[in-house]
Protein backbone atom coordinates (compact mmCIF):
# COMPACT_ATOMS: atom_id res chain seq x y z
CA UNK A 1 0.00 0.00 0.00
CA UNK A 2 1.21 3.51 -0.80
CA UNK A 3 0.16 7.04 0.08
CA UNK A 4 0.37 9.56 -2.78
CA UNK A 5 0.44 13.31 -2.18
CA UNK A 6 -0.93 15.24 -5.16
CA UNK A 7 -1.20 18.87 -6.18
CA UNK A 8 -3.90 19.51 -8.77
CA UNK A 9 -3.36 22.74 -10.74
CA UNK A 10 -6.25 24.94 -11.87
CA UNK A 11 -8.65 22.95 -9.72
CA UNK A 12 -11.44 25.52 -9.65
CA UNK A 13 -12.71 26.73 -13.08
CA UNK A 14 -9.23 26.75 -14.68
CA UNK A 15 -8.06 29.46 -12.30
CA UNK A 16 -4.65 29.76 -10.66
CA UNK A 17 -5.83 27.74 -7.66
CA UNK A 18 -4.39 24.44 -6.53
CA UNK A 19 -5.90 21.58 -4.57
CA UNK A 20 -3.97 19.21 -2.29
CA UNK A 21 -5.08 15.56 -2.28
CA UNK A 22 -3.81 12.47 -0.46
CA UNK A 23 -4.69 9.02 -1.82
CA UNK A 24 -3.97 5.65 -0.21
CA UNK A 25 -3.94 2.85 -2.76
CA UNK A 26 -1.90 -0.05 -4.11
CA UNK A 27 -0.57 1.71 -7.20
CA UNK A 28 -0.96 4.11 -10.10
CA UNK A 29 -0.91 3.68 -13.87
CA UNK A 30 -1.79 5.76 -16.92
CA UNK A 31 -5.22 5.48 -18.51
CA UNK A 32 -5.79 5.78 -22.27
CA UNK A 33 -7.62 9.08 -21.69
CA UNK A 34 -4.49 10.85 -20.36
CA UNK A 35 -5.16 10.47 -16.65
CA UNK A 36 -3.37 9.01 -13.68
CA UNK A 37 -5.44 6.03 -12.58
CA UNK A 38 -5.07 5.16 -8.89
CA UNK A 39 -6.18 1.65 -7.97
CA UNK A 40 -6.58 -0.93 -5.23
CA UNK A 41 -6.05 -4.64 -5.78
CA UNK A 42 -9.20 -6.51 -4.74
CA UNK A 43 -8.22 -9.97 -5.97
CA UNK A 44 -5.01 -11.44 -7.27
CA UNK A 45 -5.53 -10.23 -10.86
CA UNK A 46 -8.20 -7.56 -10.39
CA UNK A 47 -7.56 -3.83 -9.98
CA UNK A 48 -10.33 -1.52 -8.78
CA UNK A 49 -9.86 2.11 -9.95
CA UNK A 50 -10.50 4.56 -7.11
CA UNK A 51 -9.47 7.92 -8.59
CA UNK A 52 -8.53 9.62 -11.86
CA UNK A 53 -6.61 12.89 -12.24
CA UNK A 54 -5.43 14.53 -15.50
CA UNK A 55 -1.70 14.03 -16.02
CA UNK A 56 -1.10 17.53 -17.42
CA UNK A 57 -2.64 19.21 -14.32
CA UNK A 58 -1.42 16.87 -11.56
CA UNK A 59 1.89 16.79 -9.71
CA UNK A 60 2.72 13.76 -7.58
CA UNK A 61 4.88 15.47 -4.97
CA UNK A 62 5.54 12.58 -2.60
CA UNK A 63 5.02 8.84 -2.30
CA UNK A 64 5.12 7.02 1.05
CA UNK A 65 5.29 3.24 1.32
CA UNK A 66 3.01 2.09 4.11
CA UNK A 67 3.62 -0.98 6.24
CA UNK A 68 1.31 -3.91 5.62
CA UNK A 69 -1.02 -4.75 8.50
Amino acid sequence: MRRYYLTVLGYYNNSDTTHQVTIECDGVCFSNSGCYEFYKIVEEDTMLPIAYYPIWKTIISKVEYLKQK
